[in-house]
């Protein structure tokens, strides 16, 4: 999965994250394989300092916390916490196979 920014307006005009239709899949796809890992628990998008090449951004199934963002993309609810929420608004989640990987 791979986060793009979608433009550059400023961060207060933009929707807080986006996910394709694929990705959607991919989460359910991943939630349904990984059933220990994910029962009972919603999809985190959370970014963490990286070394040279800035931020690295994450994914994993994890409980609400205080502060988090709680938002739904069809039938998945996305968690995002308040400190990435300013580097991840305005992202699009997608996912996409090809010969380079996944």
């Amino acid at each position: 999965m791979s986060l793009e920014a979608e433009n550059a307006l400023p961060t207060a005009d933009l929707p807080p994250l986006r996910m394709t239709d694929n990705a959607i899949s991919k989460v359910k796809a991943f939630a349904t394989s990984k059933p220990q890992e994910a029962e009972g628990k919603h999809f985190r998008v959370f970014i963490q300092g990286g070394g040279c090449s800035g931020y690295s951004y994450g994914f994993k199934f994890d409980q609400k916390r205080d502060g988090d963002l709680e938002l739904s993309a069809k039938d998945i609810t996305i968690l995002i916490d308040p400190a990435s929420l300013e580097q991840i608004k305005g992202c699009t989640i997608d996912y996409v196979e090809d010969f380079g990987g996944s």
